[in-house]
């Protein structure tokens, strides 16, 4: 087993922990970690540290857990309903492992895509393909970022993806994702569990959006509702929908511009299946939602480089499982450099959001933060 998936093995399993072991030695780190998360809030509240502001709207779209809530298709999803508004909007996104994490830039301008998937990072990429009249701009300080997008785009509003941890920036509205199965995860803290921060810190949040709410709900979901930080915050509910958006032809493809290819183009084929996210259980249920049946089922660590010999391994898994094609996320075909690299179609899946409870409540949001400003920003 890779060191990658053995250290996520262990922040997954649950206590208690034996004394001396692997699991209590990370359960003391993550006692150190949860007390400096906790003291870096408060210096922020007492604003002993600095919280800079852009001259736009602010909305956060981020979570406690680490990986997998669904924080792309809720920005996706919310960029989309502000435009439809009538309002600007930019989404900043940090571009994780992407060449121009560090020194930022633009992705798209709205109308087309100005850098590789390699220097984007993946999810940017992604965004940058599916948003039209969007701009996404990158960059591990959001604060400049945000600046940049306001010198150039003059938005009303700016989404930060993956926000909620970073405190530098005055957000107007923050959204919280939580997986209405696993909201907590092993409800133990990083790097012991999948906690970023301890749970006391959803009192900054200004509402919870529950993801995947059409699952089986956690042990753990329960005493969550119980605690004082969370039956306060409003709380809106969503599921995941996945969607074909399209089918890369072998031989290097890209996928085809134009409308969404439907679904049944799947149905009763059976295909490879390989995707290297945070819950690459749930990219197999998508596969399966879509009526396609798994000829085999690989799986990578999140955010995982495909290298030639993983491309030349997976051709001859597809191969000896008699698959016939391929298929892949959106996040990976970006790591594939969005094109298909295999001799096979290769089919790229995407999720989208849908509210199953609670649009009111966000309308209600909406309005009070962002959408009520509008003559002044």
């Amino acid at each position: 087993m890779a060191v990658a998936e053995r250290f996520e093995k262990l922040m997954r399993s649950p206590g208690p922990d034996r004394l001396l072991s692997w699991q209590s030695w990370l359960g003391g780190v993550a006692a150190v970690y949860g007390g400096a998360m906790l003291l870096r809030g408060r210096l922020y509240r007492r604003r002993l540290f600095k919280t800079r502001r852009l001259s736009c709207r602010v909305i956060s779209v981020g979570n406690l857990a680490t990986g997998g809530t669904g924080k792309t298709p809720m920005t996706l999803y919310l960029a989309k309903r502000l435009c439809q508004a009538g309002l600007r909007a930019v989404v900043i996104s940090r571009g994780y492992r992407g060449g121009a994490e560090k020194k930022g830039g633009i992705v798209s301008d709205g109308r087309r895509i100005r850098m590789s998937p390699e220097a984007a990072g993946d999810e940017p990429w992604m965004m940058a393909g599916r948003l039209h009249g969007v701009p996404v701009v990158v960059g591990k300080n959001r604060y400049r970022a945000g600046r940049a997008a306001e010198k150039i785009f003059s938005p009303d509003v700016v989404l930060l993806d993956d926000g909620f941890q970073h405190l530098q920036l005055h957000r107007d509205l923050d959204l919280v994702l939580l997986d209405a199965a696993l909201p907590l995860g092993n409800g133990r803290i990083f790097p012991r569990g999948l906690l970023r921060e301890p749970i006391r810190a959803l009192c900054r949040a200004d509402a919870l959006i529950l993801t995947r709410s059409a699952l089986p709900a956690s042990p753990l979901h329960g005493s969550l509702w119980r605690r004082r930080s969370v039956r306060r915050l409003p709380k809106i509910f969503s599921r995941h929908v996945p969607r074909l958006r399209g089918i890369a032809p072998a031989g290097g493809g890209d996928l085809p511009t134009g409308s969404t290819p439907a679904a049944g183009r799947l149905t009763a084929k059976r295909v490879l299946a390989f995707s290297g996210i945070a819950r690459n259980e749930a990219f197999d249920r998508s596969i399966r939602d879509l009526g396609a049946a798994p000829a085999a089922v690989r799986c990578f660590s999140d955010h995982h480089r495909y290298t030639t010999r993983d491309r030349d391994d997976l051709l001859r898994l597809a191969r000896r499982s008699r698959a016939d094609l391929l298929a892949t996320t959106e996040k990976d075909f970006a790591r594939l450099g969005g094109k298909n690299p295999f001799d096979t179609d290769l089919a790229v899946i995407g999720v989208d959001i849908e509210l199953v409870e609670g649009e009111k409540i966000l309308d209600q949001l909406l309005w009070d933060r962002i959408l009520q400003y509008r003559e002044t920003i």
